[in-house]
């Protein structure tokens, strides 16, 4: 069996620092491909796997157990406070939730209303960032194409099992109609794919800057995003000149490292000559991480202190208007409407609610 190169970091402080992790989300039919996955792991491979399966909420999982006889690497059950190290599978058990807080998995009591794999790969998103590698494998259902959302908003990577060797397919479907995922691939090329993306940002990672040529290299990269965002508005008809430009560098070097382009420049002239990589990067400069009352704490503000005075003493035929820009796929504009259906001044004043966005897509 051909197994990949293992990637080799540097000390062992390194190792523990910037070691990728990949999340894999299955539910059913995962086993399966699972355990086709991991025979192709390599014995090394310097990164860290984190399943999260759909399993029976009262039963024992033997799936730490069935997917150990697949590979060399530690296969256990996930357990509340363990640090995550390289070359290690973690396996969330049942009946809980997990997330991955400074370096060390977290378990909760599960939630019949949480999307268990969503929850997971969100929480791997903010911790890792490119070093986040999220996977979706067969299953039915829609979890997992938030938290693969999350993960290319963080400038991390995103791929599916292919649509024909899923046993069930809906899981990768939807996260694949969805515009999340970077790579579309049988099981067994996976681990192949994961040491490829991994060794490329190692690398650039590695490259020692240059003090002496370092202004012109800063102006040069300028000239090049300039004429990154004036392809892009050539293209689209959209202004990326004054994005925020920590987002868009995150972006682009994602896609850099999506395609194997070896610098800016070439990813630039890739630009120049394929007007359809110039839409798909500005889907990932759209790509927006959205859910229902996001932050709690400002809604609650919202609720108890700015409603009730926007709603007092207002005529009846004073209604309340409402606009939310860069409503993304609407859940925030949701959020408030179901704040307002709550007040009881509203039922008597009535209320409009706008919401506006540049991505059609998510319109």
């Amino acid at each position: 069996m051909h197994v990949p190169t293992p990637i080799r970091l540097g000390s062992s402080e390194e190792r523990s620092a910037l070691f990728p992790i990949v999340g894999i989300g299955a539910s059913a039919g995962g086993l399966e491909a699972l355990e086709q996955l991991f025979a192709h792991v390599p014995p090394e491979p310097g990164v860290a796997f984190v399943v999260v399966s759909h399993l029976a909420p009262h039963l024992p999982s033997l799936m730490p157990e069935l997917l150990a006889k697949q590979t060399a690497l530690p296969v256990s059950a996930a357990e509340d406070g363990a640090p995550v190290e390289p070359d290690h599978v973690y396996v969330i058990p049942p009946n809980a939730a997990l997330t991955l807080e400074h370096g060390a998995l977290r378990l909760e009591a599960r939630d019949d209303r949480t999307n268990l794999i969503d929850t997971f790969l969100r929480s791997l998103a903010e911790e890792r960032g490119e070093r986040a590698i999220g996977v979706i494998l067969s299953g039915t259902g829609s979890d997992g194409s938030l938290g693969l959302k999350a993960i290319k908003e963080h400038g991390g990577v995103a791929m599916a099992q292919d649509l024909a060797s899923a046993k069930y397919n809906t899981m990768p479907r939807t996260a694949i109609d969805a515009g999340q995922v970077d790579w579309i691939l049988p099981v067994e090329a996976m681990p192949a794919k994961v040491m490829e993306y991994v060794a490329r940002i190692q690398s650039t990672s590695a490259r020692p800057a240059d003090g002496a040529h370092e202004p012109t290299r800063a102006r040069e990269h300028d000239v090049l995003m300039n004429q990154l965002c004036a392809l892009i508005h050539r293209r689209t008809g959209r202004d990326f000149s004054r994005y925020k430009r920590s987002t868009m560098e995150r972006r682009v070097q994602r896609r850099i490292h999506v395609l194997q382009q070896r610098s800016l420049e070439d990813y630039v002239d890739l630009l120049q000559n394929t007007p359809a990589e110039v839409d798909r990067l500005f889907q990932d400069l759209l790509i927006s991480v959205t859910q229902f009352f996001r932050d709690p704490e400002l809604f609650e503000a919202l609720a108890r202190d700015v409603l009730p005075r926007l709603l007092a003493d207002r005529a009846p035929d004073d209604p309340v208007r409402v606009w939310v820009p860069g409503c993304a796929t609407g859940e925030e504009a949701y959020s408030i409407a179901m704040l307002l259906a709550e007040a009881p001044q509203t039922a008597a004043l009535g209320a409009k609610i706008f919401a506006t966005d540049i991505d059609d897509e998510a319109l």
